[in-house]
């Protein structure tokens, strides 16, 4: 096993050049989270808690539609890349903007007017949320800007270019830093904002981010810089194959977010101390999972490609890598963060009853950490790299609903056990999916070339050199 893990230097040369970028990409993301959640920490559980449950909220539901319409076109987008073809990448784009924007606008106009119905789904506390509905009101345009900058990243990172995303993503993370500092704190004469500062400080991000995508890409000319023409010259083919491909993951990824919103709904229904203890707990975990991420797209990126030039076998060598490699660093990972868990933890300026709430689930997720990165892996990283996206729309949503959120009910509202062992009965949902999905790896029946029949495709000839 050991050789076959460290064998293709070829692998790790593409792992090299695409995932390093993604993992600092990845983690200036979650960056932006833990940032807000030091240094609102110091403002009270109460603060921290709806700002938290607000970007649980942003992520889970409306990050996870979007999702949807990228992660779907990027499916079709790295295989249309193994031959070339941009022409067909630029209606995907296209597909995605139409998409997006109606996703967009619609939750723009949704937590502009009505951000406390978003806030009593999850607390009852009023400090919650009053709170959280003046973060959402303030965030409320970033949600048409974020899809256009997602838009762009993932396209290029589907071409072979993460530098680009990571660049900026880096400038804007380092523009969020300081507006946060000056925002939330009242410096240099400023108001302190508190929470509306963090808030204006991630709208400010987000809108310089997107201004920087749309001008590099033109700028640099890069293959998705297409003509406006270009995006919106449709073909009943392509558009076929996409909405096929998007629709079941955007789906699956609207439930797996609305379930995760229940989660952190039955965390806050047990005490506002446990939202401070989740939402200390979380930042980690994104930080933890930042690597994986990367191998994830990484591998969904080089397996499209493979499959795009006729190449399965090539494609499940690569499964099978990722894999491997994917379950020795997060034993390695979750170890360290499992001993270490009390020292990660005084870094937040928590109430004594939330830092108590937030050392075993914390202990917990690095325990369970491998299960969750090796099924993300197969998930999206292999089997929808191979266009298998009903299966995992199947296993993804049935897993969540008919076992882990049945679990967490139970056990909180029935049972009225504590956090930590309602955040263990979560757990159950990761396991289950984790034996599901190495089981359709294996069978090998997810390796699907989508571009086929829609492929402006180069000669054999010239394929054969690529």
């Amino acid at each position: 096993m050991i050789q076959f893990l460290f064998s293709d230097r070829e692998y790790y040369q593409k792992i090299k050049i695409i995932a390093i970028p993604l993992i600092l990409q990845n983690l200036i993301n979650v960056s932006v989270n833990l940032i807000d959640t030091l240094m609102l920490s110091s403002l009270g559980d109460a603060a921290l808690g709806s700002v938290n449950i607000a970007t649980q909220f942003n992520f889970y539901f409306f990050n996870m539609l979007i999702f949807g319409f990228i992660a779907g076109g990027a499916i079709l987008n790295a295989q249309y890349w193994g031959t070339k073809d941009t022409a067909n990448i630029h209606r995907v784009m296209g597909i995605q903007f139409i998409g997006c924007t109606a996703i967009g606008l619609f939750f723009a106009v949704l937590t502009r007017f009505h951000p406390e119905w978003i806030m009593r789904f999850y607390s009852k506390d009023p400090e919650v949320i009053l709170n959280g509905g003046v973060y959402l009101r303030t965030l409320a345009p970033s949600f048409v800007l974020v899809p256009i900058s997602n838009i762009f990243s993932n396209a290029h990172r589907c071409t072979g270019n993460t530098r680009t995303p990571m660049i900026i993503y880096t400038l804007s993370l380092g523009l969020k830093v300081i507006l946060n500092w000056l925002l939330i704190f009242g410096q240099f004469g400023l108001p302190a904002l508190g929470v509306q500062g963090a808030a204006i400080s991630t709208l400010i991000a987000r809108a310089v981010e997107c201004v920087l995508f749309v001008l590099v890409t033109y700028l640099k000319r890069a293959p998705i810089a297409g003509h406006p023409r270009a995006f919106f010259n449709f073909r009943a083919a392509v558009t076929k194959l996409a909405l096929r491909n998007m629709l079941p993951v955007m789906l699956n990824e609207g439930i797996w977010g609305f379930g995760t919103n229940v989660y952190s709904s039955i965390y806050a229904n047990i005490s506002t101390a446990s939202i401070a203890a989740v939402a200390a707990v979380n930042p980690i975990d994104n930080f933890m999972f930042t690597i994986f991420l990367a191998v994830g797209d990484a591998c969904a990126v080089m397996i499209g490609h493979q499959i795009g030039k006729g190449r399965p076998d090539k494609a499940y060598e690569y499964g099978k890598r990722s894999i491997l490699l994917t379950m020795l660093l997060s034993f390695g990972l979750g170890t360290i963060v499992f001993l270490s868990r009390g020292r990660i933890l005084s870094i937040y300026s928590l109430s004594d009853e939330a830092a108590s709430a937030a050392f075993q689930p914390l202990g917990i997720m690095a325990a369970t950490i491998w299960a969750r990165t090796t099924s993300y892996i197969l998930i999206i990283g292999i089997l929808r790299a191979g266009g298998d996206v009903r299966f995992c729309l199947v296993v993804d949503s049935g897993a969540s609903w008919l076992i882990g959120i049945p679990a967490a009910w139970i056990m909180a509202f029935v049972f009225h056990l504590p956090i930590e062992v309602v955040y263990l009965g979560v757990m159950l949902q990761e396991f289950s999916e984790f034996v599901l999905f190495f089981l359709r790896f294996r069978s090998r029946k997810w390796l699907n070339n989508l571009t086929l029949e829609t492929s402006e495709a180069l000669s054999p000839a010239l394929l054969e050199e690529l």
